[in-house]
C-alpha cells in the first residue's frame, strides 16, 4: 500500500461519494498519520477519527465506533431522485 500512496493521494480530491474515515492508533497495516491524514487533508469536510489502543481490525475490536461512522455516512446519503430502483422496496430490487 505504501508504494501506491502517492498515486492514491493525487486522486483523493476526485472522490465524490460519502466517506467516513476511522483508523486504529496502533494499526500496523495502514498508519493513520500517513494514510488517514493524507486522505483527510485532500477531501473537504472529511474528519479523521482515530481509535486509541486499537489496531487494524476495528470492525471487531471497536464495533460500536465503526457502526457510528457507518450510521453517520448513511444519514448523508440520499437516493437519486429519478432512479426507479430507489422507489422500489429493497426486497424487490433485482427482480
Amino acid at each position: 500500500v505504501n508504494d501506491h500512496l502517492p498515486d492514491m493521494v493525487k486522486r483523493y480530491p476526485q472522490l465524490t461519494l460519502p466517506i467516513g474515515l476511522i483508523y486504529g492508533a496502533r494499526d500496523k497495516v495502514l498508519d493513520f498519520q500517513k494514510h488517514g491524514q493524507a486522505l483527510a487533508s485532500k477531501v473537504p469536510g472529511l474528519k479523521l477519527q482515530v481509535v486509541e489502543g486499537r489496531g487494524h481490525m476495528l470492525p471487531i475490536t471497536a464495533t460500536e465506533r465503526v457502526v457510528a461512522v457507518v450510521e453517520q455516512i448513511a444519514k448523508r446519503v440520499k437516493p437519486p431522485q429519478n432512479d426507479p430502483l430507489a422507489q422500489r422496496p429493497l426486497a424487490l430490487v433485482g427482480k
